[in-house]
């Protein structure tokens, strides 16, 4: 854990905190002889109104749909379905304004993503090792957050297909409940309502010091860097990244991910993300753009058949909802890409004052390092 210690302060995008870390982790590959870029890049704006904006939306749309449902149950039911197209058109909106390299104004702030780069062989397929090194804590911890998200869904979804079921088939009523809504429905809206507000009232703060999220990763990736100081590959170019406004919204993966799209090719690159390891026993290995996608890729399956030869723990999972990895940029942008993500019962105190690094296990960084290197290995050994 020595480089995790240097970095285990808050380290909220655009206070002093991220400009130590970044400092740090740039004169570390530096020190171990990596030809070393700063990508800065700018944040013109945080997700943060976007956020309140879509809660809003749900709230206003559910409590319309309440004082309509026993008139016009189509109505609600289309009302309730509404935010799942809203949303993810408000998402893409989101992702265009903050990629843009230009604005009329000035950005709130700057980040950077730190890529340490290793020799290049001849046609060589091109590795990126991804951590984040920014940190947020939140009145909410990142597991509360998921639950009540996933608590969200089930309402409005439920509350349209009861909806549903009774404007198109009124016989259904007296199947679910009392006339004229069903108790059902009751409970889902009053839940999704409940569940609205209190993400609604989550505030964003910089006091966590980021131990499991994501000290340990970026621990894991100057590691590695060391362990393959002045290594001649064969085939594979390994290059290990440090990315920053990981906790705004992807933006640093994302700015990186639009330059990769010029700049490497995607049937030859593979992007391998680490976040929250350093729990022994806790890997899980994700991939997709989309939540609830499992992993599919050949690369995927290398990792998992080399930690079953370790005898390490790394079982394929699907992507949770609320899950914010770096490795989602680029599978939008087209290229294969993992997340190597740990989850465990610590999970809970990752975006709170409790993410020390007394969270964080040697053995569990070992091991992380280990599959990855023999992965690595393995790779250049068969790159395609």
């Amino acid at each position: 854990m020595k480089y995790a210690s240097r970095i285990a302060f808050p380290r909220l995008t655009g206070r002093w905190g991220e400009r130590e870390a970044a400092d740090f982790i740039a004169q570390t590959f530096r020190s171990l002889g990596y030809p070393t870029e700063t990508d800065r890049f700018p944040v013109w704006e945080t997700p943060w109104g976007w956020i309140r904006a879509g809660l809003s939306l749900c709230i206003v749309l559910l409590i319309t749909d309440g004082s309509v449902a026993p008139y016009a149950p189509l109505v609600a039911s289309s009302c309730s379905a509404a935010p799942f197209i809203i949303l993810p058109a408000m998402d893409r909106l989101w992702r265009r304004r903050v990629s843009r390299k230009t604005d009329n104004r000035a950005p709130l702030y700057h980040s950077a993503n730190l890529i340490a780069s290793s020799p290049s062989p001849h046609r060589a397929f091109t590795v990126y090792f991804t951590a984040h090194y920014d940190t947020k804590s939140q009145t909410l911890s990142i597991r509360q957050r998921i639950a009540l998200i996933v608590v969200l869904i089930a309402g409005m979804a439920g509350f349209s297909g009861v909806h549903l079921a009774v404007g198109l088939y009124p016989g259904s009523n007296a199947l679910l409940g009392v006339a004229p809504v069903s108790w059902v429905a009751v409970v889902l809206w009053v839940a999704a309502i409940g569940v609205g507000l209190v993400l609604l009232g989550m505030r964003t703060e910089n006091r966590s010091p980021g131990g499991l999220d994501n000290a340990g990763s970026v621990d894991v990736l100057l590691a590695l860097a060391e362990k393959f100081q002045g290594r001649a590959w064969k085939n594979i170019q390994p290059v290990f990244v440090a990315v920053g406004a990981q906790e705004l919204g992807l933006l640093g993966s994302t700015w990186l991910a639009g330059r990769a799209k010029t700049s490497l090719d995607p049937q030859r690159t593979w992007i391998l993300n680490l976040d929250g390891v350093g729990v022994r026993g806790s890997l899980r290995i994700m991939e997709g753009a989309r939540m609830l996608s499992l992993p599919r890729s050949r690369f995927a399956r290398l990792l998992q058949q080399t930690a079953t030869r370790l005898d390490i723990s790394a079982k394929p999972s699907r992507m949770p909802p609320g899950f914010l990895l770096d490795h989602i940029p680029f599978s939008r942008a087209g290229f294969t890409a993992t997340s190597l993500v740990g989850v465990s019962k610590k999970i809970r105190h990752v975006h709170t004052p409790q993410d020390t690094l007394d969270l964080l296990e040697p053995e569990g960084l070992e091991e992380t390092v280990s599959l990855v290197a023999a992965t690595l290995e393995r790779l250049d050994e068969n790159p395609v």
